[in-house]
């Protein structure tokens, strides 16, 4: 029997020791799988609180299927029944420009204009931008295989007016960064790669329309919320595996309990100690690296390297009656140019069935730490004063909230800055040298939760593996 302790129970974690214990148990090598998890919940940024009728997500509320592990993993679970798509009549999605609400025409990808037709209807930009951004399909590919910043990608390719307006708010938004730094390499790799196959983006999606090659799936929920699938997960990793309120303060070397392989104490913060034969970090990185700072100076310092952003969402309901124009869509952005602290609603509760009792709007608010410019280093209170205005601003909403539910998320988001491939590549390679090391998480494949699961899975692969070596040299 091989001791396997996960540290952290976020959706890295949960899935890690799921994907272990299955793996190991179709390859006939019998391990003990140990999660731990510093705080009272497993989930991290998942969290789905119930109050008063409303169903209010804290972290992310909803995901980006695919026919890949995500949706596989749904199905072994049994909860694929309880996936959820919006509402076929939310209306679509706006950005809040020049004071009023601005629908996204359809054929918008990425917040890019990739159809002549979508960019001719947009009231988003002026005759000026369409000109330019219909220039596209005439702009030469980039060459070298240098990284680039997403906006330096999108005004090379659109013009300025394209990314303040329109990519702006959706880049900063889904990856919480500022997009000058931001690397296009990780953030948006299908993009690099059209401009690569097909020298436009606007020809490479025609040409894909043409094929009958979809454009990608569309984002789900769960009728429970997101903690559907953390539930699900804790149910099959077995509760007596799982320790929550136990924090992993130190880890060292350790022999191995007979000689084989290299083995590791985990030291708690209640002063007991856990041996592995193999430990799998799914923290931040930033944690990761205190962690193993006394095995690896170098290597914790390449993790100390990743930055984080903060984020916040904060929820608030109102009566039906309060809202003089509704709450008819999916949400809204707003581009930085716009002068607003908020950065995007979406409205739950016409988006999504179930999140608020009848004659209710569920309305979610956004703050992003990613300029770094003070947006969200407000307490509760002030965060919602900053809703609650900017909320009247852009749907003259006046009423007091029924109900307002705070979510800040302190260095929250790994932000994927120039050259962070190359980083993820040599924390990878120094984890590797270590036998028994292995790190996963948001930082490393993605921050969504389909890619936090699929990174899970393949690392899981080479523990499986790791331990089974050990076994083969016993």
């Amino acid at each position: 029997m091989r001791d396997i302790v996960v540290i952290g129970g976020g959706i890295s974690g949960l899935s890690a020791a799921y994907y272990i214990r299955k793996l190991a148990a179709g390859s006939g090598t019998e391990v003990n799988v140990t999660l731990l998890e510093e705080g009272g919940r497993t989930g991290g940024k998942i969290r789905t609180d119930f109050d008063g009728g409303f169903l209010v997500e804290g972290g992310p509320d909803s995901v980006m299927a695919s026919r890949g592990r995500f949706m596989e993993l749904c199905e072994e679970l049994g909860i694929w029944g309880r996936v959820i798509a919006p509402s076929a009549q939310n209306g679509g999605t706006f950005i809040f420009l020049d004071g009023a609400l601005k629908k996204i025409p359809s054929g918008m990808t990425l917040m890019l204009p990739t159809s002549i037709g979508s960019l001719a209807v947009s009231d988003i930009i002026s005759y000026k931008g369409k000109a330019r951004s219909a220039m596209e399909v005439l702009v030469p590919r980039r060459t070298d295989d240098l990284d680039e910043s997403v906006a330096s990608f999108v005004r090379r390719r659109f013009g300025a007016e394209v990314y303040e307006r329109m990519a702006e708010p959706i880049i900063s938004g889904i990856h919480s960064g500022n997009p000058e730094i931001t690397s296009t390499k990780c953030t948006f790799p299908l993009l690099r790669k059209m401009e690569a196959e097909h020298r436009s983006i606007i020809i490479g999606m025609l040409k894909s329309r043409k094929g009958g090659k979809k454009g990608g799936a569309g984002f789900v929920s769960f009728d429970g919320g997101m903690a559907c699938l953390v539930a699900a997960l804790e149910a099959a990793v077995g509760k007596p595996a799982i320790r929550t309120n136990s924090r992993a303060c130190r880890v060292s070397v350790d022999s191995g309990r007979d000689g084989l392989g290299r083995g590791y104490h985990i030291g708690m913060d209640d002063g007991t100690s856990i041996h592995a034969d193999a430990v799998v970090f799914a923290t931040p990185a930033f944690v990761t690296s205190s962690l193993l700072e006394g095995i690896d100076r170098g290597l914790a310092s390449l993790l100390a390297g990743i930055p984080y952003n903060t984020i916040a969402t904060v929820s608030l309901a109102y009566r039906e009656d309060s809202m003089p124009g509704g709450a008819q869509g999916a949400g809204f952005l707003v581009p930085r140019i716009s002068g607003m602290r908020l950065a995007a609603a979406t409205w739950s509760s016409s988006k999504w069935a179930g999140r608020a009792p009848e004659g209710h709007y569920l309305i979610r608010c956004y703050f992003s730490g990613a300029y770094q410019d003070g947006r969200v280093a407000m307490d509760n209170d002030a965060l919602v004063r900053a809703a609650e205005e900017d909320l009247r601003t852009v749907m003259g909403v006046t009423a007091r909230p029924v109900l307002a539910k705070v979510y800040i998320w302190r260095n929250g988001m790994p932000h994927y800055t120039l050259g962070h491939d190359e980083r993820v590549a040599s924390i990878a390679a120094a984890a590797a040298a270590h036998g028994g090391i292995f790190v996963i998480g948001a930082w490393k494949g993605g921050a969504g939760v389909p890619s936090c699961i699929s990174g899970a899975y393949e690392e899981s692969r080479l523990v499986v593996d790791y331990i089974s070596g050990l076994e083969v040299r016993k």
